[in-house]
């Protein structure tokens, strides 16, 4: 029978890795916050704001006076005439611009609500009258209506990938058209409320953008996870979130955070298809271009890291294939076919007591499903290879009270092929161990591989 080590024999972490394993996000998550959140946001102030001015003589006075006053806070251009100060806000050049002939400031509360005081104290002293060349939508009272709206869809592409981490049942390609149908899904349910709310005007080309930020988002965050697996919450957190929504300019103008955010926001995603929505929606497609080609990049980056990791599982898969083909050449030769060969073994659990529910599923090196059977009552199971070629399969072992688990076996070689399995609960890993009443061919095939777990 099976010698069972004691539950106090196993290794396992000390309390001081067990602590950082399981701490470490939130405490990535708090630190982060502050730094990227409460830096930013706590005093927001004017920084290199782009402002027009009509007349040569006017805008250098005005550029020499605010620079003494605040100095960095404004960046001043001239203009010929009032039409061209009301153009350069609409062509997106400038957030506000002055006409101190006929004292008007012409302003857009789109930009940024929080910009528009900042204006008006600016030029308070001349006491002009304010013109809103771009609103918003009429329910969308603070100015960040848009913002939320294109937030969820920032946020539902990485969060998606980490619920379809843990969904074995579906893999591979499945999973990139299950993130292309959910992120189309959302930006239609993101839109319609939109609408509805009377948050933003009817565009029908907001949808195709808001659904390339799901797969931006989504596709960089699949392609990243093979490279920095357990790491994966904290690495989409920081991108995505601590990196992406302070320097969007949705809450709080970019003109208004610290320089590190400002430069930020033309390269993340969430800064780049709020610049393009603002454009769709209220100013006739001007300056639109270069945030779609900057979101197109990050999905074309996850596309490369998606075909960077099938190249390197492949590359894994052929080096694994090779050592088998070797291991598989020194075993003895193929029996008769007369002979019935079995897979066989017994699961227990970590105090030596019989696991009796549960099934017991062998799939083939390439992962085809060969057959299922059940545990016996006695905690054995015992499992035909009478078709099965010379190779190594996988044995899954699961059962509803224990963790799942796993491991490969040479059969085909010999008359019975044992593997025996020891389940634990789920808070902690799995571990087999070889059998030690077998002999001749089935001790050859029991194998010395550790068991890996099944999450």
């Amino acid at each position: 029978m099976a010698e069972v080590v004691p539950a106090a024999a196993t290794k396992t972490p000390g309390m001081g890795k067990a602590l950082v394993q399981a701490l470490w996000f939130p405490a990535f998550f708090v630190v982060g916050f502050m730094v990227f959140y409460l830096v930013p946001f706590h005093a927001p102030a004017p920084h290199h704001v782009p402002v027009a001015v009509v007349g040569q003589q006017a805008a250098g006075s005005l550029s020499t006076a605010l620079e003494q006053r605040a100095p960095g806070a404004f960046d001043i251009t001239a203009v010929g005439s009032e039409q061209a100060a009301r153009q350069a806000v609409l062509d997106r050049d400038v957030v506000g611009a002055y006409d101190p002939g006929t004292h008007t400031l012409f302003v857009a509360k789109v930009n940024g609500a929080p910009l528009l005081p900042v204006l008006q104290a600016t030029f308070a002293s001349q006491n002009p009258t304010v013109v809103d060349l771009a609103s918003g939508a009429p329910g969308d009272s603070t100015g960040t209506g848009l913002f939320y709206l294109v937030m969820v869809c920032n946020l539902v592409g990485y969060i998606g990938v980490m619920m379809l981490l843990q969904a074995t049942a579906i893999q591979g390609k499945r999973k990139l058209l299950t993130l292309a149908g959910f992120g189309a899904a959302t930006s239609i349910v993101v839109f319609a409320t939109g609408l509805a709310l009377d948050v933003i005007p009817f565009d029908l080309w907001l949808l195709p953008v808001l659904f390339l930020l799901t797969q931006a988002t989504s596709w960089v965050t699949f392609g990243l996870e093979p490279l920095v697996r357990q790491y994966i919450p904290g690495v989409a957190m920081g991108l995505f979130v601590l990196m992406s929504i302070p320097s969007s300019g949705g809450a709080i103008p970019k003109e208004m955070v610290p320089g590190f955010f400002r430069a930020l926001h033309p390269i993340m995603p969430l800064g780049q298809t709020i610049d393009a929505a603002r454009g769709i929606l209220y100013f006739d497609g001007k300056g639109v271009v270069g945030p779609l080609l900057g979101l197109f990049a990050w999905f074309l980056l996850g596309v490369g890291l998606l075909v960077f990791a099938g190249w390197r599982n492949r590359k894994t898969a052929d080096a694994e294939a090779e050592d088998l083909d070797a291991e598989l050449s020194k075993l003895d030769p193929q029996p008769g076919h007369h002979e019935a060969r079995v897979l066989m073994g017994e699961v227990r659990d970590r105090n030596g007591w019989p696991v009796t529910d549960g099934t017991v599923t062998v799939t083939d090196h390439a992962g085809k499903q060969l057959g299922i059977t059940r545990i016996k009552d006695n905690g054995t199971y015992t499992f035909s290879l009478t078709d099965v070629s010379p190779q190594y399969v996988t044995v899954i072992v699961i059962s509803p009270r224990y963790r799942a688990a796993a491991d490969r076996v040479a059969v085909g070689h010999q008359v019975t092929s044992s593997l025996d399995f020891v389940l634990d609960a789920p808070s902690t890993v799995g571990h087999r161990q070889p059998r030690t009443d077998v002999s001749g061919e089935g001790a050859a095939a029991a194998g010395s591989a550790s068991i890996f777990p099944i999450d």
